[in-house]
């Protein structure tokens, strides 16, 4: 269960660096998207999965804000594929994944991480 945790709580982290840093290659034309898309590549469903542990494992605000952020670029990134063009969609991804890092890491230093001792109770104990 301790394993689950962690990919849950590491894994928006890891999603949305990997997506900032994939924009940030594109001003340079390195396509990071497709060599790593298969490692870090993401979906609605496993979004809405990770978004619902991540009320289960009662995480806190900074860290929904990256599942919503990496749900909001892959949204964005659909409408892209079904036709809907956007000029901007470079712009607003960028900005967007990097406002919602700066404003995570913002809200984790003034309101610090989740309290590990009554996750890991809630999540280990029987009392529902």
């Amino acid at each position: 269960m301790k394993g689950l945790i962690n990919i849950v709580r590491i894994y928006p982290i890891i999603c949305n660096i990997w997506i900032l840093l994939s924009m940030i290659g594109q001003i340079f034309y390195v396509d990071l998207m497709e060599k790593t898309y298969p490692f870090f590549g993401q979906s609605f469903f496993t979004n809405m999965i990770i978004l619902i542990l991540s009320y289960k494992f009662r995480f806190c605000l900074w860290h929904r804000i990256l599942i919503y952020s990496m749900t909001f670029t892959l949204f964005i990134e659909t409408l892209n594929i079904f036709g809907i063009e956007n000029n901007y969609y470079f712009y607003i991804v960028l900005i967007y994944v990097f406002l919602s890092l700066v404003l995570s890491t913002f809200l984790y230093k003034i309101n610090g991480c989740f309290k590990a001792m009554a996750t890991n109770k809630s999540v280990g104990s029987n009392n529902k």
